[in-house]
C-alpha cells in the first residue's frame, strides 16, 4: 500500500489492518465501519473509553483555548464546546 501523504510504500504495522509510513510516520489503519451497529457498540466500554482519552483530550484542548488566547484577548473570548466526545 502506499502513503497517503508522501506515496511511499507503507509497512506492516503492530497489527494486519495497521500500516506506518517509514517516510513521513504517518500511520493508516484498514479498519471496517461499523458505525451503528449495535453489536460493536456492546464491545466498547464507554468509562474505560473516557479515561483512558482524558489526557489527550485535556492536552488537546489545552492547545485550542492557548491558539485562541493568541488571537484574542482574554476578556474578548466566550468559548462554547458542542461536541459528540465526553467533554
Amino acid at each position: 500500500m502506499k502513503c497517503i501523504v508522501c506515496a511511499a510504500a507503507t509497512q506492516s504495522g503492530l497489527f494486519p489492518w495497521h500500516a506506518a509510513c517509514p517516510r513521513c510516520l504517518y500511520e493508516a489503519a484498514a479498519l471496517t465501519p461499523s458505525i451503528n451497529q449495535s453489536r460493536a457498540h456492546a464491545l466498547v466500554d464507554e468509562n474505560h473509553r473516557e479515561d483512558s482519552l482524558r489526557a489527550l483530550r485535556d492536552a488537546n484542548f489545552g492547545a485550542i483555548v492557548d491558539k485562541l488566547h493568541a488571537l484574542a484577548p482574554a476578556s474578548a473570548l466566550t468559548l462554547l464546546d458542542v461536541g459528540s466526545a465526553h467533554g
